[in-house]
């Protein structure tokens, strides 16, 4: 792909630029969108995408969607199945896979993502990750892939204004960036619980009053990952280019996840934006599935083209001390019971500064007939046979070159993939007293069909905020 078109130089200038945050190579206007030139870098290679829908001729429309930080497309192609089935059949899905990202927080490790990131703590307006850069170009290589996504489409007859990008967290922040950089209009994008780079709100400065697709942006007041002041500072970057065209819309008590009034939005606003032309825009698009409660995990949709059995790396930590521990009651034969084992796993109590060793989650059980966890594993297999996997699965060739980290690294990281979109929509909600004490559980709750504390709908203006650094 190439760089964002640049024409005629706009108003807007350096200073403007810097203050919003970004560098500009170039200012311009393109047909119908101003645009910043993109830095000269080659396109990141993304993981395999999971693609549904028809191809060919046959599609007239497509949605392109980027999961989290940390996480696999699988879980937000679950979550929208019911959403795939009850829009029109015309249709392509395609859930990208991040690739792995030296990540400067998690002390260079590769991990899942569209960009690096530079501090654990929440994200605010101010603090590094909100205002970097990108000096290296790493949110940039993702960017150019998802133009390139957009451009195969192109190529087979989808029209720019049939494309919507959409993603969670991370992942919007990097469609929001590809909708403001390409170019060209798009059918709209969706931003849930993320944030505009620097790069796309000087993008945004550029553009005309009104001249942007519609874009949707929701965000949780008890968001703890990306704080709601980022997507508040989404809706004020957004309003002048988009107009009327924006939906922005706070939720009372969510945290770093989604919520079925969420998807609800989301399921209109896909609607509006890749119906036939024959087709009315319901003002409220329901989808039966996720009203009845359907389950939306597990998905076994046949027109997917790519499986579970992905080349996608998955591996965790386990504690250095406790694995040695292992390995000496394997030496000297002594008797291994499953607490020692699950000793060497759970981190949650775990001191702070506890040295953890990476090991392959994918080889860990690969033999064994799709055991699903420790328990299972040691009725199954023995104890001793399980403590044999574990060391074997801690020198896999997978994991050489991971290196270690503290158990609270871990912990941080574990509660970042947790808060990810999982597929809990549909499920019982479990939104209850003490759920707030686990991630997991917290995530579940925020997926589950209400948002924790209920949700409040659209404020038409951003509320007035203050500039909070990360590293408070």
């Amino acid at each position: 792909p190439q760089p964002c078109p640049v024409g005629e130089r706009t108003s807007m200038t350096a200073e403007q630029a810097v203050a919003g945050g970004g560098e500009i190579a170039s200012v311009g206007v393109a047909d119908p969108l101003s645009s910043i030139e993109l830095p000269a870098v080659a396109p990141a290679k993304f993981g395999k995408l999971i693609m549904f829908g028809p191809t060919g001729a046959e599609c007239d429309a497509a949605v392109i969607w980027l999961h989290g930080f940390g996480d696999k497309p699988d879980g937000w192609a679950q979550l929208l199945r019911p959403l795939r089935r009850a829009v029109s059949q015309k249709v392509r899905w395609l859930h990208l896979r991040g690739p792995p990202v030296p990540q400067p927080a998690y002390g260079g490790r590769r991990l899942p993502g569209w960009g690096p990131f530079l501090d654990t703590n929440c994200m605010h307006v101010g603090g590094k990750d909100h205002e970097n850069k990108d000096e290296t170009g790493v949110y940039a290589s993702s960017v150019l892939a998802v133009h390139a996504e957009i451009e195969k489409l192109v190529g087979e007859g989808v029209l720019p204004e049939r494309i919507l990008l959409g993603g969670f967290s991370q992942g919007a922040a990097v469609a929001l960036e590809a909708t403001v950089c390409y170019g060209r209009a798009l059918a709209g994008c969706i931003v849930l619980s993320g944030w505009a780079t620097p790069r796309a709100r000087a993008a945004l400065v550029a553009q005309k009053p009104s001249a942007m697709p519609p874009v949707l942006v929701c965000h949780g007041t008890k968001d703890d990952m990306v704080g709601i002041d980022c997507g508040e500072a989404v809706a004020e970057a957004l309003r002048p280019p988009c107009g009327q065209a924006l939906q922005f819309h706070i939720f009372k008590g969510m945290e770093h996840t989604s919520c079925a009034k969420e998807l609800r939005l989301v399921a209109s606003f896909v609607h509006a934006a890749t119906r036939p032309s024959e087709v009315t825009a319901d003002r409220e698009f329901r989808v039966a599935e996720w009203e009845q409660g359907g389950p939306a995990a597990g998905s076994d949709d046949s027109e997917s083209d790519a499986s579970e059995d992905d080349d996608e790396l998955g591996f965790g930590y386990i504690s250095k001390r406790a694995l040695d521990s292992l390995k000496e009651l394997l030496s000297s034969g002594a008797e291994i019971s499953e607490e020692h084992i699950v000793a060497s796993i759970e981190s949650d109590t775990m001191p702070d500064d506890e040295v953890m060793t990476p090991l392959s989650y994918d080889k860990l059980f690969a033999d064994a007939g799709g055991i699903g966890g420790i328990s299972e594993a040691v009725e199954t297999l023995g104890a001793k046979r399980v403590a044999e996997l574990v060391v074997e699965a801690t020198s896999a060739t997978e994991v050489q070159g991971v290196e270690p980290m503290t158990a609270a690294e871990w912990r941080k990281m574990q509660f970042w993939m947790r808060n990810e979109c999982e597929g809990d929509e549909g499920k019982e909600d479990v939104a209850q007293e003490g759920a707030e004490d686990n991630p997991a559980q917290k995530a579940a709750a925020g997926g589950a069909g209400q948002c924790a504390e209920g949700c409040v709908d659209d404020v038409q203006e951003p509320q007035s905020k203050k500039v909070r650094n990360s590293q408070e």
